[in-house]
């Protein structure tokens, strides 16, 4: 981006002997009686100051040749979507996530990320019985672990939706349920002690269905990493 100048776009675009150029000169010029430049540019300032050139350039020319018009056409796509942005947050009627939730809702990001966390769990989730458990889980040195994980989903999950006592209260108790089910996992490894009746109602034996477990777990995880959106599109 350092290069990108004025000086490089006219030396690209501007060439005296290009006839699809801007500045067209010379035997370069098509034989027409009006010769117009259009160009298509984002809203960058280099890009500005191209048409300011490019219109200075066709002034000097006035008297030369065949009339000459610049057609200049700004995107307005960031600046509208930044405007928007603006106005929505303030109203307070669509979240600062919806973007990106939207985006991850629909479409293959969403089905990629599915795969992905299924995968992870299948491999790695070891579903136990809570007897089995190592007593050293419990010990006091986890639990600033547990307590930066609770403040993590606070702050980024539950306050950041922005929508009131009611989503916050709901969300707070989806990260509390992740935790929960999570609370025996230990370092890199996902452990989730699972006594009688937790992933499997029917079940009076501990860990009795690990698929089960593997699909709750999908289930926690999904609503944190893949959110549903329903709110409408703006």
């Amino acid at each position: 981006m350092q290069c990108y100048t004025v000086a490089t776009c006219a030396a690209v675009l501007g060439k005296p002997e290009d006839s699809a150029g801007l500045l067209p000169l010379d035997d370069a010029v098509p034989k027409a009686k009006y010769v117009a430049c259009l160009t298509a540019f984002d809203s960058h300032s280099v890009n500005k100051l191209a048409s300011k050139w490019v219109r200075t350039e066709h002034a000097a020319l006035a008297d030369l040749g065949p009339r000459r018009f610049h057609v200049a056409s700004y995107c307005t796509q960031h600046k509208t979507g930044n405007a928007v942005q603006q106005v929505t947050e303030h109203l307070g009627l669509i979240r600062p996530g919806f973007a990106l939730a939207s985006c991850l809702g629909t479409g293959s990001i969403a089905d990629s990320l599915d795969r992905e966390l299924r995968a992870i769990l299948l491999g790695d989730l070891e579903v136990m019985d809570p007897a089995a458990v190592d007593l050293e889980l419990d010990a006091p040195e986890d639990a600033p672990q547990v307590e930066l994980l609770r403040e993590l989903f606070e702050v980024c999950y539950v306050q950041a939706s922005g929508r009131g006592d009611d989503l916050e209260r709901r969300q707070r108790a989806e990260a509390d349920d992740i935790l929960t089910f999570f609370a025996s996992s230990c370092g890199h490894r996902l452990r989730h002690a699972c006594p009688p009746g937790c992933c499997n109602p029917a079940s009076v034996v501990p860990a009795s269905d690990r698929l089960l477990s593997v699909e709750r777990a999908f289930g926690l995880v999904n609503r944190f990493v893949c959110p549903c959106v329903s709110e409408p599109a703006a």
